[in-house]
C-alpha cells in the first residue's frame, strides 16, 4: 500500500474517532441542558505549562453535591486563569445524574462538540481526497484493461490491411496517428 493509502486509512480512523467524540459531547451537552444544576466550586490549585510557543493553563476545582465530593483539574483560558486565583469561588454547572460531568460556563460542552464535529469533517474530507485521487487512476487503469483504451476521437481506416493482423488508423479530430491491433 502506498504512503497515500496509509494516510487515507489513518485519516479515516481519526475521522471516525472524532465523530464518536463529537456524539459523546453532544450527549453530555444534552444531559447538562436537561438535568443540569448550578453550584459553587472552589479553586484549589493553579498551574501553567509553557511549551516553546504556547502556555496551557489549568485549575483544580472542588465542589460538593449530593454527599459526593468532586475534585477535578480542567484546562482553562488565560483570562479565566488570571481572573480566578487560588481560593476563589466560581460557578459550575454539573449533571445531577453524575456530578463528574460539569462545565465552567453555559454551553461549553456543546461548543466543544461542535468544534470536534468540524474537525472530523475536515479530516474526513482529507481522507476522501487521499482515496479519491489515487483511486481514479486505479479505476481508469482497471477499465482500460477490461474494455480497452477509450477516447473521443473518430477514426477512419486509410489502408485496408498492412499485414495479417494490423490496420493503420488515423485520428480525424487532431490529425495524430494511432495504430491498433485488429483480431
Amino acid at each position: 500500500m502506498a504512503l497515500k493509502g496509509y494516510f487515507a486509512v489513518i485519516a479515516g480512523v481519526v475521522a471516525v474517532f472524532l465523530t464518536i467524540q463529537s456524539v459523546i459531547g453532544y450527549r453530555d451537552a444534552q444531559r447538562l441542558a436537561n438535568d443540569g444544576a448550578w453550584t459553587r466550586a472552589q479553586i484549589l490549585a493553579q498551574r501553567a505549562i509553557q511549551d516553546d510557543d504556547k502556555t496551557t493553563y489549568y485549575v483544580t476545582l472542588r465542589f460538593d453535591v449530593a454527599s459526593q465530593s468532586v475534585r477535578k483539574e480542567r484546562s482553562v483560558g488565560s483570562s479565566y486563569y488570571r481572573a480566578h486565583p487560588v481560593g476563589s469561588q466560581v460557578q459550575v454547572k454539573y449533571w445531577t445524574g453524575g456530578p463528574k460531568l460539569f462545565e465552567l460556563r453555559e454551553g461549553q460542552t456543546k461548543g466543544g462538540a461542535v468544534g470536534t464535529q468540524w474537525l472530523a469533517l475536515a479530516v474526513g474530507i482529507a481522507a476522501l481526497a487521499a482515496i479519491w485521487f489515487p483511486g481514479r487512476k486505479t479505476n481508469a487503469a482497471v477499465l482500460s484493461r477490461r474494455y480497452g483504451h477509450r477516447d473521443d476521437h473518430e477514426y477512419r481506416r486509410t489502408q485496408e490491411k498492412l499485414s495479417a493482423h494490423w490496420a493503420r488508423l488515423y485520428a480525424v479530430s487532431h490529425g495524430g496517428r494511432a495504430d491498433r491491433r485488429e483480431s
